[in-house]
């Protein structure tokens, strides 16, 4: 169940995509939503970074749609429409949209240098603290590999 913003100007797309979305348990909601169907493309250009939007796309309109993919539009529901069609594209787009904001927020609190020593200190784990390997598996020199782990204090004079 999700809360859905219906931007569609032809009518009877509108009525028929209320229905099926209604019937699954969806919430049609203009003003609180969690995911966009639209038939505007150029409304789908605006806000597909800050919402998962689904297109409405005809045999004609496909490679329109899926170059709106290209920039970010998460996908397209083909008309005419089958029933179960916008009600999975919807469950998809709200669990990929979940899972893509957890990991900015994840991202974004932390440095780039931070990023950095936790991925070394877990590939020198993985490694069994073996250097070379480290050093292999990581991309850079032994000589880099040793400074930076005495950064993170994992370095010991032997």
């Amino acid at each position: 169940m999700a809360r859905v913003a219906l931007l569609v100007d032809d009518i009877r797309a509108r009525i028929t995509l209320k229905a099926i979305l209604e019937s699954k348990g969806n919430i049609i909601d203009i003003e609180k939503y969690e995911v966009v169907i639209t038939d505007k493309y150029d409304i789908a250009r605006k806000i597909c970074r800050d919402y998962p939007v689904i297109v409405i796309a005809s045999v004609s309109k496909i490679p329109i749609a899926v170059e709106l993919m290209k920039i970010g539009v998460f996908g397209y529901i083909f008309v005419p429409f089958q029933p179960e069609e916008a009600n999975l594209m919807i469950e998809r787009a709200v669990a990929y949209w979940k899972c893509v904001a957890g990991e900015k927020s994840d991202m974004s609190m932390k440095t780039l240098r931070e990023v950095e020593m936790e991925y070394i200190r877990k590939v020198y784990a993985e490694c069994g603290f073996c250097k070379k390997e480290t050093a292999k598996r990581l991309g850079i020199g032994r000589n880099t590999l040793w400074r930076k782990l005495k950064e993170l204090k994992l370095e010991q004079n032997t």
